[in-house]
């Protein structure tokens, strides 16, 4: 991929709220990477590529690395069946950040769910990310989801957001939700 200078790192300062409604104001890094590497970039490449990558993004100052995933990417045709090689190129992607990175072993990562405005019935759309938490369980980056209230506007109500933090907290204590007005 000759193409890297057009990967771009935008940190911006947003108020976020926690599902227990409590503000924040956090500084996300919002990136075009991952969309430039799944479109652009071989198996061999994405080491280096990575690397790169995950220096340019230690000299930035941020809470959180904000990851973009397509969720009509996650679903298949078939119901409750998931694009299980998607999954996996996301594992490799996150892989790539551990490790590498100044804030220690691991960049902190938040998945921000991205769709058309209210696309999937909010417990289907529960049910992918809990997947896609599932499958990337062993991966120390991730630290939770972001949602962009422009885009899933469930989360605007108090039952749908304990919905959600009932269904996936259980196997990922850890994890934090946030719900911004918009992701950009």
């Amino acid at each position: 991929m000759d193409n890297q200078k057009e990967i771009e790192i935008e940190v911006i300062e947003k108020e976020a709220f926690d599902f227990d409604g409590n503000k924040k104001t956090l500084k996300f890094a919002f990136s075009n990477y991952l969309e430039k590497i799944q479109s652009e970039c071989s198996a061999e490449e994405l080491p280096s590529i990575a690397s790169s990558f995950f220096a340019e993004l230690s000299r930035k100052e941020f809470n959180y690395y904000i990851l973009p995933l397509s969720v009509g990417q996650i679903f298949t045709d078939e119901d409750e069946v998931y694009n299980e090689a998607t999954l996996a190129t996301l594992r490799k992607i996150i892989q790539q950040a551990e490790g590498s990175f100044a804030f220690g072993e691991f960049v902190p990562i938040l998945i921000l769910p991205e769709c058309k405005k209210d696309e999937f019935q909010f417990e289907l759309l529960t049910a992918c990310l809990k997947h896609t938490a599932r499958r990337l369980k062993k991966e120390k980056s991730i630290c939770g989801f972001v949602f962009d209230e422009s885009l899933v506007s469930a989360v605007k109500d108090e039952k749908a957001r304990q919905f959600f933090a009932d269904e996936l907290l259980p196997k990922h204590p850890d994890y934090k939700f946030y719900r911004i007005e918009s992701a950009k």
